[in-house]
Formats: structure tokens, sequence, C-alpha cells
């Protein structure tokens, strides 16, 4: 186990050991800082939907940037989810399903290409076959010209430091480790006039919930905010939910270390802030990510900076639109354009349930706020997220001709993006 000495030797090495990959340049583009955050659903960062949370930080970034209202986690798990980020590709439409083969043509690809030095932090979960160590190696990362993360652990404890197979402690507070990591290297590209793109993987507030330092623990159960669709355990659920606040408060403490940094650095940085999928946190009865109810598959999405207006979009979008914004890759459409709909996605997976978490499952929503969501097991839902934000009554297989008509919009989305679900 490595010392509290050598981590800070790394920690200096992991900020400034890429500056002789880039040269120097006058005419530089605009710098990126993309932080997810993992598994935070939408609700959380909303101050009218959150209670007793306060995320002054977060809320910056709402007061000076664009809020989509309405974003959507393509595939509202880790791996497809980030493999969606780089790839701007829905899960379907990649070889490896939701693991990414190497090479790619990925956002960082296109961002090193056009000049910028590329950093990664945190969390990787893209490997097509991960390391047990949790050491991501070289042949899994292409195109990032410094690295410092792990596969998937969320216990907090080590990350690795670029081809270093060394494991690094960054407990009790990984969150706080690649803060500081991220500020330095962003400091010595400034100093370098080197243009970046920063991604900075935050581990919270996905579970173990209760892993936190102890001046984060804020929140009781007791103060716990409840949404009126909560179902099971109430008490645990009280105490999931004070866990998961003082996680998400604990992501804006280092969102703030993150936006001081560059009001001090001065310059023209695009931020977007994210999350990779949501969290059920009870609502329905149902916990974590898979099913394509909002509170799973609805995620925050923030942009500020050059060229990004203080304002509100509520048209939906998903991530897959990213990669196409920011890279001109994938099958995404630009955030800015207008859309009459986004689609949505889960392949199988290893823990099958008759809760939509292991069956493979299509969604659509609508403009409107239509929702219609499909399941290889005949299962079907539809709600009207205008009048039934809490999609408490199911609308599916009323004969309603709005199901007709988001049914053939799905098998308009799966010709148009080469997906073989419907056969």
């Amino acid at each position: 186990m490595s010392t509290p000495r050598e981590l800070g030797r790394r920690e200096f090495m992991a900020a400034t050991a890429a500056g002789a990959l880039i040269p120097n340049t006058k005419s530089r583009p605009v710098s990126y800082l993309v932080i997810p955050a993992d598994q935070l659903t939408w609700w959380m960062c909303d101050p009218a939907q959150r209670g007793l949370l306060d995320l002054p930080n977060i809320d910056r970034l709402r007061a000076e940037g664009t809020i989509f209202e309405r974003c959507y986690s393509t595939s509202p798990l880790c791996k497809p989810a980030r493999g969606t980020l780089r790839t701007g590709l829905f899960p379907h439409s990649n070889s490896s399903g939701p693991g990414l083969v190497q090479p790619a043509d990925t956002v960082e690809f296109r961002l090193r290409e056009a000049g910028l030095v590329t950093r990664y932090f945190g969390k990787w979960h893209q490997s097509p076959i991960p390391d047990p160590s949790g050491f991501v190696h070289a042949s899994d990362r292409l195109h990032w010209d410094w690295f410092v993360g792990h596969e998937s652990s969320h216990t907090q404890n080590v990350t690795f430091v670029h081809d270093d197979p060394t494991p690094v402690p960054t407990g009790p507070w990984d969150s706080g480790v690649m803060t500081k990591l991220a500020i330095r290297a962003m400091r010595e590209d400034v100093a370098e006039e080197r243009p970046f793109f920063v991604q900075l993987n935050y581990l919270p507030p996905h579970h173990p919930y209760a892993i936190y330092p102890k001046f984060l623990s804020v929140f009781s159960p007791a103060e716990a905010t409840l949404r009126p669709n909560l179902g099971g355990d109430l008490v645990a659920a009280r105490k999931t939910i004070a866990h998961y606040m003082n996680l998400v408060r604990g992501v804006d403490l280092q969102v703030g270390k993150l936006l001081t940094e560059l009001d001090a650095l001065g310059q023209d940085v695009v931020v977007v802030f994210t999350s990779d999928h949501g969290d059920m946190l009870s609502s329905h009865g149902m916990s974590f990510k898979r099913k394509p109810f909002e509170e799973s598959v609805r995620v925050p999405l923030i942009v500020r900076g050059p060229g990004w207006s203080a304002e509100r979009i509520t048209y939906p979008v998903a991530l897959v639109d990213l990669a196409r914004t920011f890279a001109g890759i994938g099958q995404g459409v630009p955030l800015m354009d207008p859309r009459e709909s986004v689609y949505l996605e889960l392949e199988a997976t290893s823990q099958p349930s008759n809760n939509w978490s292991g069956g493979a499952w299509r969604a659509v929503v609508m403009d409107d706020g239509w929702k219609l969501a499909l399941g290889r097991n005949n299962a079907r839902v539809m709600y009207d997220l205008q009048s039934d934000p809490y999609e408490l009554v199911d609308l599916a297989g009323q004969g309603s001709p709005r199901e007709d008509e988001l049914l053939a919009r799905m098998h308009e989305w799966a010709q148009a993006t080469g997906d073989g679900f419907f056969g």
C-alpha cells in the first residue's frame, strides 16, 4: 500500500507530466471541464424538489448556465451510459454492447486531434475485459494524455496513476483527491497556454451510501426529502435518502472548489455538469437504476461557458446528444436543436427480475410529456408526465390513441438507429 508521501508525489506527477505531450499554441480553442456525478438523479439538483438540501455551487451553475430541465440517460446503467457519453452512440449501435471496443471515434479522440490536452480522473467502467485489480490498461483508454482512475470500485479507497499499476490510496473521500488533481492539472495547462479537456468523474452519490467523511454527515433520516411515489420500507428509505443527500452535498462542495479555481484562472472553459443515470431511492418501492421511471432515467444537465447563455430548455434531450454537440460525432442531436422525442434503452443484464431491472426494454419520451416503455417480457407502462409527474397512473393498455402514436415513434427510432429490438 502506498504511503501519503507517495500519494503527494503521484498527485504532482498527475498534474504535470502531460506537459510535454502537447506543444504550446497561441490560437487555442475553448477548454472543457465535464463533471459526471455517478448515479445522481435529476430531482436532487432541482431547488423546487430537493427539500432541505442546499447546493449553492450547483445552483450557481444553474443561474449562470443553460439548464436542460428534461435530460435523460440514454441507457440508465453505468457502463453503457458512460460509453454513450464518449461515443455519442446508442448502446445497441456499439459493436461490443455495453462495453467499448478500442479504438473508437470518441470525444477525447476528436478534441485531442483539435489540439486539446485530454485528462481523465475517477471512475472508468469502460474496459471490455476489466482487470480484477481495478487498474485500467493503456489499451482500454486510448486518446487520454493523462489518466488517473480505476475501473469501477465504489469503496473510495484506491486509484491508479496512468501506466503505474501500483494502487494509490484516495480515502476517505475520493472526490476530494480527484478535485485536487484536476485543479493542479488545469493550473498547469493554463500556465503553459494549453487548452484542455478534463473529465472529472465523481463516485458519489452512487451506493454504498454511507461511505463518506464525518464532516459531510449533515442530514438525518427525519430530514430526508420524501417523494409522493415512495414505496416499500419507509424507515429504510429515510436512512438511504438522508445518506444520499449528504453525498450530493459533498459533490456540491467539490463543484464549488472547481468554480473558485476557474474564477481565479480566468479562462474560457465550458463546464458540463451531469450524471450517467439516476437512482430510484425507493420511489415505486424500487432501488438503484435500470428502470424506465423518471427517478432512474432522468439526470441533471447544466452547461456553462462561452456560447452558453443563462436559460432553461424544456424540450427533452439525452446523453447521446453530448458527443454530437461537443465533438460532432455519434447518433445524437445537437443539444440546442429542439426535438419532439428522445429514445431510451436498456440491454438485458445478468440480474433478471420482474421489475424492469434485468430485462431489456425500450422507451420513448415525447416533447409534450407522454412516455411509453416496453419490455421483452410484455411489460408496458405509459404516463402523461405533465399531469402525472410522479408516474402514479399507468395509462398503458387502455385504448388511448397516444399509445399507438408513441409505439409508432418508438419503431421509427429503432429503424433510424439500427436497433433490432423489435425484430
